[in-house]
């Protein structure tokens, strides 16, 4: 075998992919199915190609290829998360520190993609976002140091290549997202522009069905082993075997062919096994770095935690920005509905005005109008406030004329026990017994005299009776009913009244709320679905605070408003002790007018 630090030895074939290419860089694609031997045989061109002094990076995702560094010197693993065998760990925030760490440091890197999954949105690919970044960055850094002069060569190993740059249209990764593009464009970045940067690439696929044609095109390097039916013909045409001597390979069995084999089919070649530990075979224990990149690593961190600290700092103060930019936006939206609103009362002073258009005359004219208006209001305050204490001295009233009766029905209690009381004194004297001499005298005197007695008294009975049963006729609570029913009825015509004096605006929204018998997220979604104003201003605002002032509608702490008609009805006449039936009529009564002016 060759000294040279580049060579690779696959079987009995022997050649060096850097030396290989005029522009030393280099495209291998690695394709074979699971079970053939195609991880091993990547695992041994890091071996192999690890005696370099090319730094390397290898992106996996099923952490088979990181022992390797039991074989290659100097590799870091990073991760997303502290786990054993994660020597960095990098947050997606500051992934693409990875990229510096290799073209300006010169590191080997392993990055275990499997540990940034799930660290966002479950919905978003994080594997993909991850591998896309640090991908992005390196494609960028190569092209600023190609630009000053200081072109570097790097290695980039991608593993499973069919899943980071799937071909539209796989099943293999759903959903496919911006970040599953977005590193599916940086490999084919690197494939196609890469030589020119010093970038050489080697990805390893299953399925060339599965992954992007357009990157499988640029890999002027193949390292075939045996494939599924699907692929093998387009294989066997591309490097000039049969199909049947691929389906029939053996694990580890390989047909070599491209720019190191002058583009003649080299094969069958056995691969040997892998000298680092495979861990579906074997357990292992990750060697930790020396003592000299453990330092690297601790710097690194370090610089890495406060890359990560000013990254969410960077992404806290966006998203204030953001907030006050729609703060704004909503407060511009305000003020060109004014605007709009201005031009429009311009516009009917304009329309105001006789002969010459006289606005000065016209605004006066509005002038009065809004001073009219405020002593309008002025005027309803006050009687309002003047009903209020009328109602107050009625409610005093009230309360003497219960005192009152309850005097009255004490008093003919009173009479009563007296009236009984003469009866039964006039009983005893007409009971007493008289002498035997001028004995049928005294009976019919006594006779005359219990005659006429008896009918005084009865007299005051009668009157009494009749006085009584006018008292019962007016009980404490017919009383009470007639000075309710008057508070009732004056009650039920304020609210008529008030709702008289709202506009067609008021009505529809009132209608609308009421007629839904839920509420609504917000102002501006009650005045979206009940006028369809997409962008409600501060006028067609004030509308609903009139309403939830006034008791029609309420507002919750979250800005949601709700109905309260009904609740409204109930405030106003539950003081009057109105039967439930009598307030479903007036809300009821009350609905079919706000409808009809609605």
């Amino acid at each position: 075998m060759s000294d040279n630090a580049t060579t690779i030895k696959l079987g009995e074939f022997e050649f060096d992919p850097v030396k290989t290419g005029e522009t030393s860089d280099f495209r291998l694609g690695i394709e074979g199915v699971s079970g053939s031997g195609k991880t091993n045989t990547t695992a041994v061109l890091i071996e192999d190609l690890g005696k370099s002094p090319i730094p390397m990076l290898v992106l996996e995702r099923l952490s088979l290829l990181s022992p390797v560094r039991e074989e290659v010197e100097n590799f870091i693993v990073v991760g997303g998360r502290e786990e054993e065998g994660i020597d960095l760990v990098i947050p997606l925030e500051g992934i693409e520190t990875v990229a510096d760490m290799i073209l300006d440091k010169g590191l080997n890197v392993i990055v275990e993609l499997g540990t940034y999954k799930g660290m966002d949105d479950p919905t978003t690919q994080t594997q993909h976002k991850a591998a896309g970044k640090i991908l992005q960055r390196i494609n960028q850094k190569a092209e600023e140091n190609l630009r000053s002069g200081n072109r570097k060569q790097i290695m980039v190993f991608a593993d499973e290549v069919h899943m980071l740059a799937p071909e539209r249209g796989s099943k293999l990764v759903k959903p496919r997202d911006e970040w599953v593009d977005l590193c599916n464009a940086e490999l084919n970045t690197m494939a196609t522009e890469g030589g020119n940067k010093g970038i050489n690439l080697i990805g390893a696929f299953q399925r060339r069905s599965y992954t992007d044609k357009a990157l499988v095109t640029q890999f002027d390097n193949l390292i075939v082993h045996r494939l599924g039916k699907k692929d093998r013909k387009d294989a066997a045409s591309e490097i000039g075997v049969g199909t049947d001597e691929i389906g029939n390979l053996g694990t580890g069995q390989v047909f070599i062919y491209g720019n190191s084999t002058e583009h003649e089919p080299v094969g069958p070649q056995q691969v040997r096994l892998r000298r680092s530990p495979d861990p579906r075979q074997e357990a292992f224990e990750p060697p930790e770095p020396d003592s000299e990149l453990s330092e690297v690593v601790s710097e690194i961190q370090e610089q890495v935690k406060d890359q990560v600290k000013k990254q969410r700092q960077k992404q806290d103060r966006v998203k204030q920005l953001e907030k006050k930019t729609d703060q704004l936006q909503e407060k511009l939206e305000e003020k060109e509905e004014e605007l709009q609103n201005t031009k429009k009362l311009e516009k009917a002073l304009d329309n105001l005005g006789e002969g010459n258009n006289d606005k000065a005359q016209a605004t006066e004219e509005v002038k009065q109008k809004v001073e009219d208006l405020k002593q309008q209001k002025e005027k309803l305050r006050k009687d309002k406030q003047k009903e209020e204490q009328e109602k107050q001295e009625l409610k005093t009233e009230l309360e003497q004329a219960k005192e009152r009766i309850e005097q009255l029905r004490q008093d003919y209690q009173e009479d009563s026990q007296a009236v009984h009381q003469l009866r039964n004194a006039l009983q005893e004297l007409l009971d007493v017994e008289k002498p035997e001499a001028n004995m049928e005298m005294k009976e019919i005197e006594s006779s005359e005299m219990k005659a006429i007695i008896e009918d005084t008294v009865q007299e005051e009975i009668d009157k009494k009776v009749s006085e009584t049963s006018q008292l019962e006729t007016s009980t404490p609570e017919n009383v009470q009913e007639m000075i309710l029913h008057d508070f009732q009825e004056k009650a039920i015509s304020n609210l008529e009244e008030e709702v008289e004096e709202f506009t067609g605006k008021h009505y529809k929204l009132m209608a609308y709320l009421e007629a839904k018998g839920q509420g609504c997220n917000s102002m501006t979604a009650l005045l979206r679905e009940a006028l369809g104003y997409e962008n409600p201003g501060s006028n067609s605002r004030k509308w609903v605070k009139d309403l939830v002032e006034d008791g029609y509608m309420t507002k919750d702490k979250g800005g949601r408003i709700y109905p309260n008609l009904q609740e409204k009805v109930e405030k106003e006449l539950e003081k009057y002790e109105v039967e439930d039936n009598q307030i479903e009529q007036v809300y009821q009564k009350l609905l079919q007018k706000i409808h009809a002016k609605a």
